[in-house]
Parts: C-alpha cells; structure tokens; sequence
C-alpha cells in the first residue's frame, strides 16, 4: 500500500504534473516519480517567487506558495525566519517600513528594492510536517529585481533577519514580527517620536 511522500521539486519555466505513485502504476511518468520520491522521506519543494512591480505594497506568501506534497494536501507548513539582503530603510527605496511582518503561516514581504542596487532577496525559512509525520525544513526565496531587463536579483545575504520561536507557532501563539523603524526628531519644544514596534531582529 502507498505510503504518504514528500517530494522535492525546483520549478521549472514549463509547467510540469505530479500525481501519487502506487504498485499499479505503470509507463514513463510512474518512473520518472518513483526515480525522484523516496518512500517516506521528509522532502519538500523550495519555490522561488518574484513580486513585481516596486510599488512598496505587502504581498502575502503562504505555506502553499513555498512547499508542495505529491501525494498529501494537508501539509502544516510553518515560518521561522524571514531575512532581506537589504536594509529595512535605506537610499532609493522609498522610505516605507517595516519591509518584513512575519507570522507562523504566513509572511508579507513588501514589493521594493533599492534603486541603485541589483535588487532585493528575501529568504524565507520554514518547517513542513505532513499526516504521515514526515518532516522538513528549508528555505523559499522570493526577489524582487531590480528592472526587466531580465537581470535576476543578487544574494548580497542578509542585512537583517526576524525569527519566531517554533514552540510558539506549534501552541497557535505565534505573532507576527516587523522590525521598527527609529525614532522620529522632535522639533523646537516639541517631542520626539517613539520607534516603532518590532519583532525579534538578529543582526
């Protein structure tokens, strides 16, 4: 009898379909999945994204949008971590923030880059757990280039990073994390503004 599989896949530029392997299976597609799945394995689809256009507006990456199971649609995927190679505020990015809010089943990550730079790189880390009890952990990395001319966004790693505790996401009390931005300058007489709230940020 077919056991629960996880399987990892790289997307393509055509689009490609998977189904569930069994012992009745039979042909050239039943072989190519047998030949990639390892039977009880806790692997799962890293899947890069790309958000477009620059127009610093939050786009919501889920579970679904990072890890696929061949054969298990009720996959618990949950996020760690989320890191940007850039800063959070910086020259010719439009002076908006936080760029990251990260939360045990979803991360919103806003759509803008530095305009003098090769593009911004997001890095999602995450934990999937299937029915069968398999699980895995990876990354899901999401770009936002630089233009169209067809250059892919640089890695210049991380400039900061925000983390959730797993055993608070696996309780159900996980929050969702942005890094604040610095205080505002008080004018004549007047006071100075209060940073922003943030989430737990790792240098």
């Amino acid at each position: 009898m077919a056991k629960n599989i996880l399987v990892i896949l790289i997307l393509a530029p055509v689009g490609l379909a998977f189904g569930c392997a069994n012992g009745d299976s039979t042909g050239p597609s039943a072989n190519a999945l047998a030949a990639a799945c390892i039977e009880d394995a806790a692997d799962a689809r890293d899947d890069a994204r790309t958000l477009w256009p620059p127009n610093h507006k939050y786009h919501t990456i889920t579970g679904a949008d990072c890890v696929v199971d061949a054969c298990d649609e009720n996959v618990r995927v949950t996020f760690l971590s989320a890191s940007s190679d850039e800063p959070v505020n910086a020259k010719g990015d439009g002076n908006t923030e936080p760029d990251i809010v990260l939360a045990c089943d979803h991360v919103q990550l806003r759509s803008e880059r530095q305009g003098g730079s090769n593009g911004r790189v997001y890095t999602l880390g995450w934990k999937a757990v299937d029915e069968a009890g398999n699980e895995t952990d990876g990354e899901c990395i999401v770009t936002v280039h630089h233009d169209q001319s067809g250059r892919q966004a640089v890695d210049d790693g991380p400039a900061y990073a925000l983390t959730l505790d797993a055993e608070e996401c696996d309780d159900g009390n996980g929050g969702a994390g942005g890094q604040g931005g610095a205080g505002g300058e008080g004018g004549v007489g007047g006071i100075a503004g209060a940073g922003g709230a943030g989430g737990v940020v790792v240098p």
